[in-house]
């Protein structure tokens, strides 16, 4: 990418992380170490010699680092300097909250690796006194959100959880920034599903309220 050649912070980063698929790239690395086949199958739509390019800008950048094997069949991860963007790219998901509301298009591709960056973003702490864990289920994947003292979210936690939604997407993004109640899932998704006792669920709603609250 061509520098902006402007003494501003606002340039100079976005000499570093400007370039279209640049920060979807590290979006999925802030998920987690990925081998460079899992990057291609989890950017839907982006060119083999693309990626290959943003993997080796990030590379030069300090930003990512290879973790084992050749360039193709190794993985790659975020460095210290990597992480340190992910808090910007989480507010840039609460700033486009009002963009998700009405749902994906058509040619919308969808993951549930996307419902945990998202829930990532708007579940930054846990109300004390209420500890709950919710599985998110989409499709055949799904995420699962525990909160006691802090709140961690995973894609391959095992364990039982008090709470489970299955639902698209778009309920479950939805769900995440406190846009859609618990109780309306099935507003946006006629085949969701809500297992969990009423107590549980309280406790889940507690949590989107405590961190819709404090972002407000």
């Amino acid at each position: 990418m061509k520098s902006y050649q402007q003494y501003c912070g606002l340039a100079r980063g976005l000499d570093l992380v400007g370039d279209r698929w640049t920060l979807l790239v590290i979006r999925e690395l802030a998920l987690g170490d990925r081998r460079y086949a899992q990057l291609q199958r989890d950017l839907p739509g982006i060119p083999t010699n693309l990626l290959a390019d943003r993997l080796r800008s990030l590379t030069a950048s300090g930003l990512i680092e290879p973790t084992a094997g050749t360039a193709r069949s190794g993985g790659y991860a975020l460095t210290p300097r990597g992480r340190e963007i992910v808090p910007v790219l989480h507010a840039l998901v609460r700033w486009s909250t009002p963009t998700m509301l009405d749902g994906p298009d058509a040619d919308d591709h969808q993951s549930a690796r996307w419902v945990a960056f998202a829930a990532m973003a708007y579940l930054r702490s846990a109300p004390a006194g209420s500890p709950v864990s919710i599985k998110l289920s989409c499709g055949a994947e799904h995420v699962v959100i525990r909160a006691d003292h802090d709140v961690t979210i995973s894609l391959d936690d095992e364990l039982p959880t008090d709470v489970t939604i299955d639902g698209n997407a778009w309920a479950l993004m939805g769900i995440v920034s406190g846009a859609l109640p618990i109780g309306r899932v099935r507003a946006v998704d006629d085949s969701a599903a809500i297992v969990g006792t009423q107590a549980s669920r309280r406790r889940a709603t507690a949590l989107i309220a405590h961190n819709t609250a404090a972002a407000s």
